[in-house]
């Protein structure tokens, strides 16, 4: 769970994402086949999840996901190794973490 204000609240929920207006709740559908296992942002049009998708082989595969207020994209990452947490610092940086030691970076 992660909070731009008492009027954007953002939520994990299976594969997808809810999101509190202060009033309501809204499903911010992403699109995805796996589970959504972090969300963090630095603005209510800026917000990132992380995610992993395990089919029956065993092999995860890992996602990281943005939200600018519109609509979510969808980056598959070139590991095999899923996503458990995700965060997004003020300065831009946007770090996730997961299965195999997996420690990712980007802007």
């Amino acid at each position: 769970m992660w909070a731009a204000s008492e009027q954007a609240i953002f939520v994990s929920s299976m594969a997808n994402v809810l999101f509190w207006n202060g009033t309501a709740w809204t499903l911010l559908n992403t699109g995805l086949n796996g589970d959504v296992t972090g969300v963090w942002g630095t603005t209510a049009s800026r917000v990132f999840a992380s995610a992993s998708y395990t089919p029956y082989n065993g092999t995860s595969t890992g996602y990281v996901m943005a939200w600018d207020g519109q609509g979510w994209t969808q980056q598959s990452i070139p590991t095999s190794a899923g996503l458990n947490a995700i965060y997004a610092a003020p300065t831009g940086e946007v770090f996730a973490v997961g299965d195999k030691g997996t420690i990712l970076e980007g802007p």
